[in-house]
């Protein structure tokens, strides 16, 4: 059986090859997303959704992993999202960006569970205040 590693590095190509049932092959029946925002999904078909909503949104998106670590089976990726906003969004709940043909390159952190050979949780994190930011839906005032 292919490492915990390997799984999550196959969902990663399946990711950057725009692949979205083979990234959703990698998920557990049952798995579990989250995301800031409270972004949850829930199932294979919500993960599919999930990764196409990602490439849809940024069509050019790069996930640049910096460091992974391995700890059977969990793993924690650090990295880099790079990409050009040219879809839709949604950015928390029921808050939808329309595309702003942005470049964003916000730093992640994302931890993955693998059982049985699928990814069984999904954890993303990254700032969205951040992402907000550099798609100028946010203003300083905001920020503050």
């Amino acid at each position: 059986m292919a490492s915990a590693t390997e799984i999550t590095n196959g969902l990663f190509e399946a990711w950057k090859a725009r692949d979205y049932e083979k990234a959703a092959s990698f998920y557990a029946e049952d798995v579990e997303i989250t995301s800031p925002g409270g972004v949850l999904a829930r199932g294979r078909a919500a993960a599919r959704d999930y990764v196409r909503a990602w490439g849809e949104a940024f069509f050019d998106l790069q996930r640049i992993v910096h460091r992974c670590y391995d700890a059977g089976q969990a793993v924690i990726a650090e990295g880099t999202l790079v990409g050009t906003h040219t879809g839709s969004f949604q950015v928390s709940s029921g808050v939808v960006v329309r595309a702003t043909n942005r470049r964003v390159k916000i730093r992640f952190c994302e931890t993955f569970v693998v059982q049985s050979g699928f990814v069984v949780r999904d954890r993303l994190y990254f700032d969205q205040v951040e992402l907000l930011s550099q798609l100028s839906v946010l203003s300083a005032t905001d920020r503050a």
